[in-house]
């Protein structure tokens, strides 16, 4: 495909997909569009844009979620914990623990489906210093999640059980 601005010849995945414009010739632009205008221009205008197609956009990303549920839980997940965390989960990650756990609540021991009711449940809660890591992470049904709410594992376990540790 040529670049219609620098109309260099260019493989397609050099561009993003329906554009005719490569994807350095968009960096450049929005970079020299950042340096122009300011971050405070740009922020307002993504503001209006939004409110101007909030409909399209809530549609589509509705429909991204119905067909990439694992992908969806885990940008939801990692946006939750950004200013928090320093790791980010993948969808390799989570498939791998619901493996891991038997495509079962950790908890309750309820057969969870990857499209079902599931959540992705912190061990050690990221409000009480937790990592947002996959060695701190669980898979459970959203009623077991919703119980736990803030707790860790053990104190969510000593509390429904009643078994010292």
């Amino acid at each position: 495909m040529i670049c219609k601005k620098c109309n260099i010849d260019k493989s397609s995945s050099s561009f993003r997909v329906h554009r005719r414009i490569c994807k350095s010739c968009l960096n450049d632009y929005s970079k020299r569009k950042r340096e122009e205008y300011g971050k405070e221009y740009i922020k307002n205008y993504n503001k209006e844009y939004y409110q101007k197609h909030k409909e399209h956009i809530k549609t589509r990303s509705l429909k991204y979620k119905k067909q990439n549920p694992i992908e969806a839980r885990i940008r939801d997940n990692n946006r939750r914990c950004k200013n928090t965390c320093f790791h980010s989960l993948s969808a390799k990650d989570i498939r791998a623990l619901f493996i891991k756990q038997g495509n079962e609540c950790v908890y309750c021991k309820t057969k969870l489906t990857i499209d079902g009711d599931w959540n992705i449940d912190h061990i050690i809660p990221i409000a009480k210093g937790g990592e947002n890591h996959i060695d701190n992470i669980q898979i459970t049904c959203a009623s077991c999640n919703k119980k736990k709410s803030t707790l860790s594992h053990k104190e969510y376990l000593m509390k429904t059980t009643c078994v010292p540790f």
